[in-house]
């Protein structure tokens, strides 16, 4: 699981480094509701599974893109408790 949460924070820090940090957000967040919805119409184990690993891709790449958008908006001073209130929940 955390394999594929690191690939997906790669991939959505290569988005977001190509165009526009919120893209890279919008991308990752279409991946994740997309995927989710197809995991309930899932017909067999293996697409479950894949559909899952869909999922958990898309969660690893807002992590990455959440983090980016806080460093950039966030006052120096007050970015490290931002930090912990958004990824300690």
């Amino acid at each position: 699981m955390c394999s594929r949460r690191a690939l997906a924070s790669c991939f959505s820090g290569s988005c977001a480094i190509g165009s526009d940090a919120s893209d890279g957000f919008l991308i990752t967040l279409g991946v994740c509701i997309g995927s989710t919805v197809v995991t309930a119409f899932s017909f067999a184990p293996w697409f479950l599974y894949l559909a899952r690993f869909l999922t958990g891709s898309g969660i690893g790449g807002e992590y990455a893109a959440i983090n980016s958008a806080i460093d950039e908006l966030i006052p120096a001073r007050v970015r490290g408790r931002v930090h912990l209130i958004i990824n300690g929940s």
